[in-house]
């Protein structure tokens, strides 16, 4: 009897012993949900954030390669975008303030431009700060005209990193600013020894050879940058443009006029390259027209560069329209102060000398002698500081009225 009740225990197991397995296999079953759940949330996380990853790679690589070209309008809208998927990318954050300082610089519109950038460079500055941080934020406030500000960050940027070439160059053109031209001359040549290869410092060296009259080597340095398709497409133009200012001084006018047309074609976005082209076109047979036309959209480009206004008056005194020059060359008298390419105050005094004996030349067609006179005694009072050939006619030219 025990025994075959034993047996029927086994074969029949209880109620309860059911329950406890189908528990437990509810368990299993609802522990594989679980985990298959979990693995689907991190499937869908991880795509979405190989998305988020792709699409901030994309954003820069966009970026970088807008700026290569210079087409810093493109670069912020494509670090916008990135920055609207990773709002503290240092990356986007750093070359959207770079593309806009460098835009403000080109269209004359810096202050502007730091209005847009500060909120930019407090985020890029916020914890432990590089060197390239440090420089971006110098470079913003270089572009604005707060050099005293703009050093601070250069300087901070070299203690950071000593052998950063470019924060050296930018210390050299903002104590330029400053008219501290020794200290200048040493950070210019201290970024030369660093990085003898950067078209922006090869530019520099160029101008102080010139400068120490070495224009054969200078004009050397500038075709070396103006003819390699390497570099940044503005920075080739402005080193045309720079040649064939050489050469008009020079007074080869046929080289001058070459380098100009070069400048054009390689960067007709850079004004005063745009503006020598126009001079140059201007005053070929039945060409006067588009000459004007290319003068006054340089003039537009960038609205504070004396130089176009300069050129554009000539162009329209030797038409016969002198009475509309005197208007053109005296606004760009007025943006003297402003216009960021004449670094220093001798060399705004020797621009305001030059454009003072322009509007005397110019007011010699009217015909307004007095006025004439006026302006030349004008050239030759802000020039008194130097010697040179236009000096010389100045006198000339008063002794003769």
């Amino acid at each position: 009897m025990d025994e075959n009740n034993n047996i029927e225990a086994v074969n029949n197991p209880s109620s309860s012993g059911i329950f406890f397995r189908l528990l437990s296999n509810k368990k299993l079953l609802l522990g594989a949900l679980i985990i298959l759940v979990l693995l689907v949330i991190f499937a869908v996380f991880s795509f979405f954030s190989i998305q988020k990853n792709n699409k901030i790679a994309q954003a820069r690589n966009d970026v970088y390669q807008k700026l290569k070209i210079g087409d810093y309008k493109g670069a912020q809208e494509a670090a916008k975008k990135g920055l609207a998927i990773k709002k503290d990318d240092e990356y986007l954050i750093k070359n959207f303030i770079n593309a806009v300082s460098s835009q403000g610089n080109k269209t004359g519109k810096e202050i502007d431009a730091l209005k847009i950038s500060e909120p930019y460079i407090k985020e890029l500055l916020k914890g432990n700060n590089s060197a390239d941080d440090l420089l971006t934020a110098g470079y913003a406030y270089e572009t604005a005209g707060q050099y005293e500000k703009a050093l601070t960050y250069y300087e901070n940027a070299i203690s950071k990193n000593p052998k950063l070439s470019e924060a050296y160059f930018h210390k050299g053109h903002v104590l330029a600013f400053l008219n501290r031209e020794s200290e200048s001359q040493q950070a210019y040549e201290r970024a030369y020894e660093l990085d003898p290869n950067n078209p922006l410092i090869i530019l520099m060296k160029a101008t102080i050879l010139n400068k120490n009259n070495s224009p054969d080597d200078s004009l050397n340095l500038l075709l070396k940058v103006g003819d390699n398709e390497s570099f940044d497409k503005d920075i080739r133009a402005e080193s045309y443009t720079a040649a064939s200012l050489l050469e008009m001084n020079r007074g080869n006018n046929l080289e001058s006029k070459k380098y100009a047309e070069k400048a054009f074609r390689t960067g007709s976005e850079y004004s005063t390259g745009t503006a020598l082209y126009g001079y140059y076109i201007g005053q070929e047979k039945n060409r006067y027209n588009e000459g004007i036309g290319y003068l006054t959209s340089a003039i537009k480009q960038n609205p504070r560069i004396t130089f176009n206004y300069l050129l554009l008056g000539i162009l329209l005194r030797t038409y016969n329209y002198p009475k509309q020059a005197v208007i053109i060359q005296k606004e760009g008298l007025d943006r003297i102060g402003e216009d960021n390419t004449i670094i220093g105050n001798s060399a705004k005094s020797a621009q305001k000398g030059k454009m003072y004996y322009e509007i005397a030349q110019t007011y010699s067609f009217v015909p307004d002698v007095d006025n004439s006179v006026k302006y030349l005694k004008l050239a030759i009072a802000e020039n008194s500081l130097y010697e040179s050939d236009i000096q010389k006619d100045l006198k000339q030219d008063i002794s003769i009225r």
